[in-house]
């Protein structure tokens, strides 16, 4: 369990990669929101009753980049942190997100890793 359970908005379009992280994230305490799209994930972020602590989204996937969702999720909730998840070579800082703080991911990775740098993000809002 974290110090401090947290909302996690999950943009990725690998069904059976939400399924896993979702079950990790919510033993380890989270609340979990799923999105296959960077639509959908944005849908769900525009929702004034739905708190969003992190977002977690793969860089590439239909319908945008993790870089665009991230811009445009920041743009309306600046707090969020967000952690990207990669199945190719990222050099970390990822430039381009305003409010800085962005980690990567590289896939695969282990589920503790996960956790760790879910943990991290809830701490840098705190």
């Amino acid at each position: 369990m974290t110090s401090r359970a947290a909302v996690v908005l999950v943009a990725d379009d690998d069904r059976s990669l939400r399924s896993l992280i979702s079950a990790a994230l919510q033993r380890q305490g989270h609340s979990v929101l799923l999105a296959a799209s960077a639509d959908e994930a944005i849908r769900i972020s525009t929702s004034p009753e739905t708190s969003i602590d992190v977002l977690l989204t793969d860089l590439s996937m239909p319908g945008g980049s993790g870089i665009s969702l991230a811009t445009e999720i920041r743009a309306q909730r600046p707090d969020i942190a967000v952690v990207l998840m990669s199945g190719w070579q990222v050099e970390e800082p990822v430039a381009g997100i305003p409010g800085g703080d962005v980690e990567v991911l590289q896939k695969p990775f282990e589920l503790s890793l996960l956790a760790a740098a879910v943990e991290r993000a809830v701490a840098r809002r705190v």
